[in-house]
């Protein structure tokens, strides 16, 4: 298995030897692995969101407010901290 670090130089190196129309076509082809890849994670997002919101609307789990979350998460950091020492 290549390191990412060797890909990367020989994907320089065979940059240097195309010519600016074929960079054009290859940016091309790059951009829209990235788009497609962007809209994958869209719609994963989406569909966990969803899924969470459901959940909250059907009282299968119970939300807490921001002031408890707050609350647990000092307290969880402060006794942390005291056995750290």
């Amino acid at each position: 298995m290549r390191s990412s670090l060797s890909l990367d130089k020989k994907i320089n190196t065979v940059l240097t030897k195309l010519t600016s129309k074929q960079k054009e076509v290859l940016l091309t082809v790059a951009e829209t692995f990235v788009e497609e890849q962007r809209e994958t994670y869209d719609k994963a997002l989406l569909k966990e969101i969803d899924s969470r919101f459901t959940e909250y609307e059907t009282g299968k789990v119970k939300g807490i407010s921001l002031d408890t979350l707050e609350a647990r998460a000092k307290r969880s950091y402060l006794r942390k901290k005291t056995k750290a020492k």
